[in-house]
């Protein structure tokens, strides 16, 4: 499976797009993502070769929608906050929750990466938004333990695992960290340990 997923993606890469096209940049995009769940590793692209980890199938993503995100937003090497440095640098973050297809989402401690035991972990982890339904809940590509998953946040409930809507539960958020207690702690949900989102806008820069 793993194979054929990586081939028809090899083979849908061979089409270039015009990188001024936003509305074929983003088509293109949100055409690949789906395809790319259950991967754990990327193929290269142009030469350039992605870590299997959530930086890496962000940038591998937008570069084969026709965007080197590393090479035209990175700023650095240290994964996440690169991307989001060389985006804040272009002023490309939103300063709203409303959300859509394409955004690149950020969470902070979704797990202690400097092993210090306290919560100041900022830049852990990476996703795109996949959908917004109805109620506002996103669901969001990420690159998880089990390789590139789907996985649900909502902003105006970030608190809230799940609740009940006629008679079915309606998931809200999933959990984005690892929690040795039993039970679902509120603080381990994507929506509260959502940092922030970036939209680029496909506009004179060159096509990969």
């Amino acid at each position: 499976m793993k194979r054929f997923i990586t081939s028809a993606l090899l083979c849908m890469m061979s089409y270039p797009i015009f990188a001024n096209d936003n509305t074929a940049f983003y088509n293109k995009l949100l055409n690949y993502s789906p395809k790319l769940v259950g991967l754990t590793e990327f193929p290269t692209i142009n030469g350039y070769r992605y870590n299997a980890d959530c930086s890496g199938f962000i940038a591998f993503l937008f570069h084969a929608a026709g965007l080197n995100l590393l090479k035209i937003y990175g700023q650095g090497d240290s994964g996440v906050s690169a991307i989001w440095d060389g985006l804040k640098q272009h002023n490309l973050i939103l300063d709203h929750q409303n959300l859509q297809e394409g955004d690149i989402i950020f969470f902070d401690n979704t797990y202690d990466k400097n092993r210090n035991l306290r919560w100041d972990d900022d830049f852990s982890h990476i996703g795109v938004v996949e959908s917004v339904d109805e109620n506002q809940t996103i669901t969001y590509l990420h690159y998880g333990s089990k390789g590139v998953a789907r996985a649900k946040m909502n902003l105006a409930h970030p608190k809230t695992y799940s609740v009940t809507q006629d008679g079915k539960k309606v998931r809200y958020n999933d959990l984005l960290r690892n929690s040795k207690k039993r039970g679902i702690n509120p603080k381990y949900l994507a929506g509260s340990l959502y940092r922030g989102a970036a939209r680029i806008t496909v506009d004179k820069k060159q096509a990969s």
